[in-house]
């Protein structure tokens, strides 16, 4: 008996009247009605082969902690930037091998941290910078070098220590906005933090600083992670912070035409979201939360709405000099449901990721050391799996690798090689395109050893095949488009959504830009419904698995770009449950189609083919849930798919409880009868607290409690009237009266089972009660399977047995009520034999002669056979003798193709047997390939520098063996002046390859004791017949290119020649040759004297620079007195010393040694004296304008590559 409470009853008619009337359908077509978290995943869980390819993808060669993944040069596959300052760039097919390319690409030192996005959008991949005293931009050239240089965007830029940094479009103007999270400077154990910043993009070419919009501690921040936690169409943003403090949880909201803001939530103790901040602990009154290093975002259950991931470093051990173990916070992995009405809350304890204890001595088992976190598909089976690595050089602290096995429930991957130890690092990427993600991570193989990057490839699933999807967005201008989402729908309803996170996880790590979905065993083509920051939407129909696609912005398919909107008529702060609202849509072009989707649940409530901006509108909603609920609309044109996507939060206030009671319709006395109230109607979240009292008129009763059944037997035949009541979290009630007759029916009973089942497989016996049956919870079953077992009496109507041997068989089920009434029923049964199974898990389809070859098989068969199997192995059908393991190695000498095949057979004598081909190659000759760096290869003769290496490649084998290697470094680098020697052996094939070569060093021959500005000729020994050399010397103005003429110089200055031979170039470097300048002069005849072919200039007092000849003549001219004499004698290459002289011009005595007085008045001298004025001002003036004309004529001729000098050249005329 199920009843409805009238309220409801009245509310739901109300409701599908006005349906009909406003239009209200559900439809199953391109949008479906069911949840998301109903759709289990499409796949299973297999086991996933891994191989560390470290050594052959060269990533092996480098160590670090932070990655960010990101095809920056556009040539289809993943490169990789490490700890913010080494690029690696992957080579493609086939080798998928990565190099150095840093300095070639114009990455800068200086920095630990980086992010990818395209922050001036011109179509490819820029990179912001974090380092410790500065925070940069560098902006992509792009094709055809894709090289990074200084934007110079200054805005960005402070003096606080950076430890991550993340672009995201968080205001959806089309432009990625930068959050740079701050560490702490240590400062001899007294720390200094530093709050977060945050800069939005202007558009123009920089950042406007925007940190007022997050409320932001001087906390030591480890994390970033961005994700759309209410699927509201917008970013959110969740920062970890270290040092026992709290975690930050910012909502990006925007409500009607208010200006949009991040809204911090953890702090609010009343708010459901201040669960983020961590577990509060408290000692001595004061609070403590958690370590955490890194978070992400992640729909971990498929139900649409993202999970937040945090990592913690958690000290364990405590005693009384020790506190750190009682005041640290677990790692604690978030998850709500806004649906069901479920906050966030940590499903952790339930999820099989073991907690390690807490206390001293004897209980203390080491500590929680997680230290980032990374989510992917791994196994392709259709939900995220989990890699948690962990910190500190201790044998514990080993990397975990959790597969998601579904509901919250994780098993630890056994595969040993994938558990470093101290490390970061982890991120998952497929570097190889093959459609299954692979793992990088750092850390060391065992305590003490060298901590070095790891990449483990991904093999895929053992023995099972999962389909894969690879999908890149694209933004308005190419690149990939950080912040974009994806739904994978099947059968008309979403079943996975994935975000392209950019940064996340530790330090804000990044995975690459794309996502990738595993489908699980179903291969049929899905769609997809791909979402922009923007909010433009995009449909893709019926795209077939295991590829990579890339999707463009509906901006460069021709599409409408739409900016729809959406709200509540009235603009109600709030409504019940169950009250229906008015839902109004703007923006949107009339005949495109539109769906709602009320409360974000994945039930498309509304859905229009033939969209109306004047008919359409209002649409009639209803929320069956309190709480924060999101409305969804997406709009699209149906002729391209593309369109536009709104959300709208709605606070939906809770309603008292309607009570509903289902109990069985016969009832017998003395038997327990269960009445459940737990359909009563209400918020899912009221239901999962709600209370329940029980009042029978015959004294029995319970009073409010968190039951929601009530058992009891009734001792005689009648009726008997019960008053529920149900009570919310809110303290709203709901009553129910109602009256139950007891009476005695009489029993019935059904039997189903298989007729055919395999040998040790499962067959599972039903024995159903039909209505009527008397007293049911009374009735007993016993089963005898006709092999001399049975299941005995008990109350369970369902059994299984296995045979172990094939033959036919008769079941007897038995049935038996509480008065001994029994009936038997007879059920036969084939069982059949079930022949081997045989597969290859390993095969070698060519080998050279005489080389091993590698043949594995996997076996198996029905449990009684398995431990009898037998397998035997053959060679062109001949068996091999004695051989009779899974895996077997041969030796083949013959060449040409050879069929190997493996035979299984079980004790019944049934078998299967499989084939393979193989190819045997006759051994080819190795050659050595010799290749220079930075010198030249004359015949067998190296012309050096100091920076030549020598490398060598070896045409064929893989065994080669090191001889003797002789005047090379471990670096390839030449060490000898004299010869080289290469000396390698084959012991497979049997060969030696030895090399000799003469060294000859390249020299530039410097003389010595040479004048001031002596010329001598510029020279390089030792370089090849035919070389060409050119010259350049570095000048106080930078470097000037010459012929090969050099000259004496103050200083040594740097000499380089650059010396072309056979289409290469190798430079070497050198000195000028320098003179001893003059210390000190009484003269000016002895400053003239002293600098050679140097050019000189003198000052008398503060007058102009002039030469020697003009300084000679205005000395005659001087009267009496004390004068200094500065002088300046600069070289070829603009380099000056001088110093000043001291020149005394004495009166002029009579003859009778009085001093001559010039007579008063214009007499003859003085106009003698005036005639002479004029003509000197004649000749100076002339002499004066001569002078900078050469001058200037001089300097136009002179090209100087540094403008930039402290001599004091720049003061010469």
């Amino acid at each position: 008996t199920s009843v409805m409470h009238p309220r409801f009853a009245v509310m739901l008619s109300l409701l599908l009247i006005s349906s009909v009337f406003l239009g209200l359908i559900r439809v199953d077509g391109p949008l479906g009605q069911e949840r998301i978290s109903s759709l289990s995943p499409p796949g299973d869980d297999p086991t996933i082969g891994w191989t560390n390819v470290s050594g052959p993808s060269n990533l092996g060669t480098w160590s670090g902690n932070f990655f960010s993944w990101a095809d920056f040069d556009d040539d289809g596959d993943q490169d990789l930037l490490v700890d913010g300052g080494r690029l690696l760039v992957n080579s493609g097919a086939p080798s998928y091998s990565f190099t150095d390319q840093s300095g070639a690409r114009g990455i800068p030192g200086g920095f630990n941290t980086a992010t990818w996005g395209d922050v001036d959008n011109d179509g490819d991949l820029d990179l912001a910078f974090g380092g410790t005293n500065s925070d940069m931009i560098y902006f992509n050239s792009g094709a055809p070098t894709y090289t990074f240089s200084n934007s110079g965007i200054l805005q960005i830029s402070n003096t606080a220590p950076t430890q991550g940094m993340s672009l995201r479009d968080w205001d959806g103007d089309g432009w990625l906005d930068l959050y740079v999270m701050n560490s702490e400077i240590w400062n001899d154990q007294n720390p200094q933090y530093f709050r977060d910043f945050f800069y939005v993009n202007d558009q123009q070419g920089g950042f406007t600083n925007r940190s007022d919009l997050i409320s932001s501690e001087a906390y030591y921040g480890r994390g970033i992670s961005w994700g759309d936690y209410d699927r509201d169409f917008d970013s959110d943003l969740y920062v970890g912070n270290y040092r026992i403090v709290p975690n930050r949880f910012y909502e990006n909201t925007q409500n009607g035409t208010s200006p949009r803001v991040l809204n911090e939530r953890t702090s609010n103790t009343s708010d459901p979201a201040n669960a983020l901040e961590g577990e509060i602990r408290y000692y001595n009154s004061q609070p403590y939360w958690g370590h955490t290093i890194g978070s992400a975002f992640g729909d971990l259950n498929n139900d649409g709405y993202p999970e937040i991931v945090t990592a913690n470093l958690v000290h364990l051990y405590y005693d009384s000099n020790d506190i750190r173990g009682l005041i640290c916070d677990y790692s604690q992995f978030y998850s709500h449901d806004p649906v069901a009405g479920v906050e966030w809350g940590d499903f952790r304890p339930n999820s099989g990721i073991d907690f390690k204890p807490r206390g001293g001595s004897g209980t203390y088992q080491g500590d929680e050391l997680y230290s980032g976190v990374a989510l992917g598909d791994v196994d392709n089976d259709g939900d995220l799996d989990m890699w948690l690595p962990q910190i500190y050089d201790l044998a514990y602290a080993k990397a975990e690798l959790w597969i998601n096995n579904g509901d919250f429930q994780f098993t630890l991957s056994p595969d040993t090689k994938l558990q470093v130890i101290n490390t970061y690092g982890g991120t998952f990427v497929d570097y190889d395109n093959d459609g299954d993600l692979d793992l990088l991570t750092g850390g060391q193989d065992g305590v003490g050893q060298t901590n070095l990057l790891h990449l483990f490839r991904n093999d895929g699933p053992v023995g099972d095949t999962n389909h894969w999807l690879g999908v890149e967005i694209e933004g308005r201008d190419g690149a990939p488009q950080v912040g974009a989402s994806v739904e994978v729908w099947r059968n008309g309803s979403p079943v996975q959504y994935r975000e392209v996170a950019g940064a996340e996880g530790p330090s804000a790590s990044g995975a690459p830009l794309e996502v990738h979905f595993g489908l699980g065993a179903d291969g049929t083509a899905v769609d997809l419904l791909v979402t922009w920051p923007d909010n433009s939407i995009r449909w893709l129909r019926n795209v077939t698995p295991n590829q990579h696609i890339t999707v463009q912005h509906i901006g460069n398919i021709g599409a409408n770009v739409v900016d729809s909107n959406l709200s509540l008529q009235g603009s109600p702060s709030s409504i019940e449950e169950g009250e229906v609202a008015l839902l109004e849509i703007s923006g949107i072009p009339d005949g495109w189609f539109v769906s709602v989707d009320t409360g974000a649940d994945g039930i498309i409530d509304y859905f229009s083919t033939n969209w109306s901006s004047i008919t359409s509108n209002p649409i009639s909603i209803l929320f069956e849930n309190q709480g924060d609920r999101t409305i969804r609309m997406v709009a699209w044109d149906p002729a391209s798919g593309a369109g536009s996507g709104s959300g709208l939060k709605v606070r939906v206030v809770a309603i008292a409880p309607q009570p509903r009671l289902e109990y069985p319709a016969y009832i017998l006395p003395s038997t327990f009868v269960t009445f459940d109230a737990s359909t009563t109607w209400d918020a899912v979240w009221d239901k999962a607290h709600m209370e329940y009292r029980w009042e029978w008129d015959d004294g029995f009763s319970r009073d409010f409690s968190s039951l929601a059944t009530y058992v009891r037997s009734f001792s005689d035949p009648g009726t008997y009237n019960l008053t529920m009541t149900a009570r919310d979290e809110q303290g709203l009630t709901g009553q129910m009266e109602l009256s139950v007759l007891v009476a005695e029916p009489i029993p019935n009973a059904t039997v189903s089972a298989p007729s055919i089942v395999n040998m040790d497989s499962l067959a599972t016996f039903v024995v159903e009660l039909l209505e009527g049956t008397p007293n049911e919870d009374n009735v007993t079953f016993r089963f005898a399977w006709g092999d001399g077992s049975a299941r005995e009496w008990n109350s369970d109507s369902q059994a299984a047995h296995t045979w172990t041997t094939p033959g036919d068989i008769q079941v007897n089920i038995s049935v038996r009520n509480e008065w001994g009434k029994q009936v038997n029923y007879y059920h036969n049964i084939s069982v059949s034999n079930v022949a081997p199974e045989i597969n290859w898990t390993a095969t070698t389809s060519s080998v050279q002669a005489g080389d091993l070859a590698l043949f594995q098989v996997m076996v198996s068969d029905t449990v009684s056979d398995r431990s009898m199997l037998s397998v035997s192995w053959f060679v062109d059908d001949e068996q091999i003798i004695g051989e009779s393991n899974l895996l077997i190695l041969l030796t083949l000498t013959e060449p040409g193709s050879h069929n190997i095949s493996a035979t299984v057979t079980d004790s019944q004598g049934e078998y299967a047997t499989i084939q393979a081909q193989i190819d045997v190659i006759a051994i080819q000759v190795a050659e050595m390939d010799l290749m220079i760096f930075d010198g030249f290869l004359v015949d067998d003769t190296i012309f050096s520098s100091i920076m030549t290496q020598v490398q060598w490649d070896i045409s064929e084998g893989h065994d080669w063996q090191v001889i003797e290697i002789a005047g090379i470094d471990s670096d390839g680098f030449i060490t000898s002046d004299s010869g080289v020697v290469i000396d390698l052996w084959s012991e497979t094939r049997q060969q030696k390859i030895y090399r000799e070569l003469t060294v000859i060093p390249m020299l530039i021959e410097t003389p010595s004791q040479l004048d001031a500005c002596e010329v001598y000729q510029a020279e390089v020994g030792n370089i090849p017949n035919g070389a060409g050399v050119t010259w350049r010397w570095q000048t106080s103005f930078g470097w000037v290119n010459i012929s090969d003429e050099l000259s004496a110089t103050v200083d040594e200055k740097e000499v380089e020649a650059e010396i072309q031979f056979n289409n290469k170039t190798v430079i070497i470097s050198g000195f000028t040759s320098s003179f001893v300048g003059l210390s000190s002069a009484n003269s000016i005849n002895e400053v003239q004297q002293s600098a050679g072919v140097c050019t000189v200039f003198f000052r008398i007092g503060d007058g102009e620079w002039i030469d020697f000849n003009t300084t000679s003549e205005q000395i005659l001219g001087l009267s009496s007195g004390v004068y200094n004499i500065e002088w300046i004698i600069e070289d070829k290459g603009y380099s000056n010393f001088g110093g000043v002289i001291t020149h005394t011009v004495e009166p002029a005595n009579a003859e009778d040694g009085s001093v001559v007085q010039e007579p008063s008045g214009f007499g003859p001298s003085k106009v003698m004296w005036v005639i002479i004025a004029i003509i000197l001002l004649f000749v100076v003036g002339g002499s004066l304008i001569t002078g900078v004309i050469l001058v200037l004529r001089v300097r136009n001729q002179i090209k100087i590559e540094n403008s930039e000098t402290q001599d004091k050249s720049s003061e010469l005329p």
